[in-house]
């Protein structure tokens, strides 16, 4: 090998009769890899993009065997994080976490009640520019470890490993990776709403169909003041594809698991059919 040649990572792909025993046996096969880039503070990042449907979120039975690893690696502190796009407190409880910090030494975090002094800018769906915060626990940790589960998206063809990393986005401000503009004060008030009755789901939905009509609204004035085309999915599509690499740029995942043990196919990343891979 050539000096200061970059070393490409390695990928495991493997089966197994269940989920844990499947993501154990990938793991096992890149073992010594991924204890070479374990250091200091561990950020373990599920995606619970709902605390209802397990099909859209990560399950604890794909963190459990990453957890198992990094019990022999150089991690001084180990927290699972995640910014639930709903209920985080629920998705721990239904998905299986708690279960986690008696068995190892693991705190469960919820990234939405962190701080959030970071920020980097984003396309907007429209051509424009604006900014997202993050989370400072995501910027301080020294190993990002994505475990997504395997999804279709309706504006990213799928959703996986760098996509996740979302979940450290501000919670009210990611809409706006998809390009979408709804206005600082519609954001301000909608945060504290959202903070009230994410344990609410049927509250949500009602919730989420009046922001959606609001961000309709907007684009049609800005349509109105530009004069040109109103941005539409396409323009959502680009934008989503811009902002994804923008953010793999600041938090990419040191190491990625993708739990494909049954994915989701059709309406995702919310709701689809599963599919037993």
């Amino acid at each position: 090998m050539k000096q200061n040649e970059p070393v490409k990572p390695r990928v495991a792909i493997a089966c197994g009769g269940t989920r844990e025993e499947a993501v154990g046996n990938a793991l096992n096969l890149v073992r010594e890899d991924i204890l070479k880039k374990v250091r200091g503070l561990v950020l373990v990042k599920p995606n619970f993009l709902s605390s209802v449907t397990k099909l859209a979120s990560t399950q604890s039975g794909a963190v459990r065997p990453v957890l198992e690893l990094l019990h022999d690696s150089n991690a001084e502190r180990v927290i699972v994080g995640e910014g639930g796009s709903r209920s985080t407190s629920q998705a721990f409880d239904r998905f299986g976490y708690r279960e986690l910090t008696g068995e190892f030494e693991v705190e469960l975090i919820d990234l939405n009640r962190d701080t959030f002094s970071n920020t980097i800018e984003i396309y907007t769906d429209s051509g424009g520019r604006h900014t997202v915060e993050f989370s400072d626990l995501a910027g301080r940790a020294d190993t990002l470890i994505s475990v997504a589960v395997a999804k279709t998206h309706d504006a990213g063809m799928v959703t996986l490993s760098v996509k996740n990393m979302m979940g450290c986005l501000k919670r009210v401000k990611r809409p706006r990776m998809h390009g979408l503009q709804i206005g600082d004060f519609a954001e301000r008030k909608g945060e504290a709403l959202w903070n009230i009755i994410e344990d609410h789901s049927w509250v949500i939905k009602l919730f989420s169909g009046v922001m959606f009509r609001v961000m309709h609204l907007t684009q049609i004035i800005e349509k109105k003041i530009s004069g040109g085309e109103m941005p539409g999915l396409l323009s959502q599509c680009r934008a989503i594809s811009e902002n994804v690499a923008i953010l793999g740029n600041v938090l990419m995942p040191d190491i990625a698991v993708i739990d494909a043990f049954q994915s989701m196919e059709g309406e995702g990343p919310g709701g689809g059919s599963p599919v037993d891979m």
